[in-house]
């Protein structure tokens, strides 16, 4: 040190020094206090520094642990996705399903009706017509015969209104659709007969 040229100038404040011997210990124990001074707030920084790397350990940590929590998040929700799609391809084959089994089951009944007219279409070709003397007199008689009856009693003067029919079923008259045996008198139903 003693080489060197002496230095002029304060580090500190810039001020100009005086390299009084005298005044050599004033400024050592500035130097001495501003290094305290100084190494203090260094343990400050350094414990600053350790607390804040301890805080970002934990908070590295803690961003771990919620990384791999949503990664079980996002494998859960697929598989639920899955699940769902699943049952929503279920679902419509089903519906599918009830679509043609609904199908289905209409053609069934129409060609069950359609095989039915044809067994009884069939049934009528293979028998022979039955007779029905009451039936023939009926389709060959029909409404004529209550026509001929009421223009013979009209000019009978039998009643001035009234209609009268024949009943194919008990094969007798009736008066205003009522049997002659509850409407009228024994004189009238013989002349009816």
């Amino acid at each position: 040190m003693k080489e060197l040229p002496p230095n002029g100038v304060c580090p500190f404040c810039g001020g100009e020094l005086h390299t009084d011997d005298s005044d050599d210990e004033s400024y050592m124990a500035a130097i001495n206090a501003e290094i305290r001074r100084i190494a203090s707030e260094l343990t400050v920084i350094a414990a600053t520094e350790k607390s804040v790397a301890y805080d970002q350990e934990a908070v590295t940590k803690r961003i771990q642990e919620l990384q791999i929590r949503q990664s079980e998040i996002n494998g859960a929700l697929d598989e639920k996705n899955r699940i769902i799609k699943d049952y929503d391809s279920s679902l419509e084959q089903y519906r599918d399903y009830t679509s043609i089994q609904t199908s289905i089951d209409v053609i069934n009944e129409q060609l069950g009706t359609l095989g039915k007219k044809k067994e009884a279409e069939q049934r009528k070709k293979n028998q022979a017509p039955l007779y029905h003397a009451k039936k023939e007199f009926e389709d060959v008689v029909g409404t004529g015969f209550s026509e001929l009856l009421n223009k013979i009693l009209k000019e009978c003067n039998y009643r001035s209104g009234g209609y009268a029919s024949w009943d194919f079923s008990t094969f007798d008259i009736l008066m205003d659709g009522v049997p002659k045996s509850e409407d009228q008198g024994k004189g009238y139903r013989s002349f009816l007969n």
